[in-house]
């Protein structure tokens, strides 16, 4: 008899943080959302090269001087992954947004069983921003927040560790083409990604950032995080989001669940199909 595949929903933690890059990623004055990959030595894309949409700049590497950044320079190359927005670079007329994942990160993913047709949810830490002298800066009034920026259906997966690529050869520009950590591999985008009778692109970047994208709780540490009632594990003893097993992670209250997020982790995966609201959220949130 043939198994059912089952559906995981992954957050998954990417952009500049505390470590790499040492500020937040960017809610622009529009409402936009930029992102900012970390850097890496072993990279051919230098910031310079990742074009941006932004009035006054022509790349990352100038918004990266206007907001005062120290710790990158003009011959810096970055971890452009994941890779989501189109004219970030010249594309190949096959290409499509690329994911990379490696080392015990991925071993984490391959253990629970990630696979095509599951789906990425991307988040970081942000801050919103003001036009200050025909510059972008941070907004001092606002705090860092972790917020959900994009997201990834995953429609096929490369395992660098074959090397081969038939078929992918445009993908040979990513990043983890270059490194040697194993397991290593680069997920494709799916075409589409069709919930409730509704298409949507196979991956991107959110538009605007909404409050619907925030998690971090109004009025605490960024890293307490305000999620639907559904997600609280306990009360039907459903298993809890990978990394947050501890049950005084999490609190219920009448209309939300409260999660500690850990402070560290790239991948926290929900076994979706004991959760079956998952289709009603992330619908909501691709609306």
């Amino acid at each position: 008899m043939e198994t059912v595949k089952k559906m995981k929903i992954i957050l998954s933690r990417k952009g500049f943080d505390s470590q790499n890059g040492k500020l937040p990623n960017l809610i622009l004055p529009d409402g936009r959302l930029l992102f900012f990959p970390i850097p890496d030595k072993t990279s051919g894309i230098l910031y310079k090269d990742i074009r941006i949409d932004v009035d006054g700049y022509k790349n990352l590497y100038d918004m990266l001087v206007d907001l005062n950044v120290k710790t990158i320079k003009e011959t810096y190359t970055a971890h452009l992954d994941p890779d989501l927005y189109n004219g970030s670079l010249p594309r190949h007329k096959s290409w499509k947004p690329l994911f990379g994942q490696t080392g015990s990160p991925l071993g984490h993913l391959n253990n629970c069983e990630v696979g095509i047709g599951d789906i990425f949810l991307f988040f970081g830490r942000f801050r919103k921003t003001i036009w200050d002298s025909g510059k972008i800066a941070f907004d001092k009034a606002e705090k860092d927040v972790h917020i959900i920026f994009g997201y990834f259906s995953i429609g096929d997966i490369i395992n660098l560790k074959e090397k081969s690529i038939k078929g992918y050869e445009w993908t040979k520009y990513h990043p983890h083409n270059f490194i040697s950590t194993t397991p290593n591999c680069i997920f494709v985008a799916a075409d589409s990604l069709k919930l409730d009778k509704k298409s949507y692109a196979g991956a991107k970047v959110f538009d605007h950032y909404s409050e619907k994208l925030r998690l971090s709780v109004v009025g605490k540490n960024k890293s307490v995080w305000k999620l639907p009632k559904w997600f609280f594990p306990f009360k039907e003893n459903k298993p809890p989001l990978t990394f947050h097993l501890k049950k005084e992670r999490w609190t219920l209250y009448k209309n939300y669940t409260e999660l500690q997020a850990v402070h560290k982790g790239q991948e926290f995966v929900l076994d979706a199909d004991y959760y079956p609201e998952w289709k009603g959220w992330v619908t909501d949130l691709l609306a």
